[in-house]
């Protein structure tokens, strides 16, 4: 019985060795695999960062483009507007746009048109206000003409009255 607890004792003894060596090779290899995969691991997630960083930009700018191009629009019209050009229109896609772009597209379209309307009135008064001018100036210069007559007759009728008082003061003399 000894010498087979002996042997067997020798046999796990060998065999367990044979087992670590084995598990030792094994760990090795996954080792080689973990290193790896974190190798890989790094390198895919700094592409990742990187692309996530690049396509982050690209729309950014594109995005950039879309918001502040109708933004430039509006501020040459308003530059045209303050040139004084008030028969600008706001192209009608700006208009349409479903965001604060069109919101203010709108607003700006809205104030474009009750500018229009004002400076018409305004033309419309300065018309009025010209042919009342003219209406008074034409009769200011029938008042003067028919003063002028007046003050003639009435020089005349004075000139006339002298003359009939020499008359009298004549007459009676003689």
């Amino acid at each position: 019985m000894y010498d087979s607890v002996t042997k067997k004792s020798y046999y796990l003894s060998e065999n367990t060795a044979a087992l670590a060596l084995e598990e030792l090779g094994l760990m090795h290899k996954f080792q080689d695999q973990m290193a790896r995969s974190r190798k890989i691991t790094i390198i895919l997630s700094i592409t990742l960062f990187a692309t996530t960083i690049i396509g982050g930009l690209l729309l950014a700018f594109l995005y950039s483009k879309e918001i502040i191009s109708p933004i430039m629009v509006l501020s040459d019209l308003a530059l045209r507007i303050t040139e004084g050009d008030f028969e600008t229109e706001i192209p009608q896609e700006l208009i349409e746009r479903k965001d604060e772009t069109g919101t203010l597209s709108s607003s700006f379209r809205s104030m474009l048109l009750r500018l229009q309307a004002q400076i018409r009135e305004l033309n419309e008064s300065n018309a009025k206000i010209k042919e009342a001018q003219e209406s008074v100036i034409k009769k200011n210069k029938d008042l003067e003409k028919m003063n002028r007559i007046m003050v003639d007759r009435e020089l005349r009728m004075t000139e006339m009255k002298k003359e009939i008082e020499k008359l009298k003061a004549g007459n009676t003399t003689s």
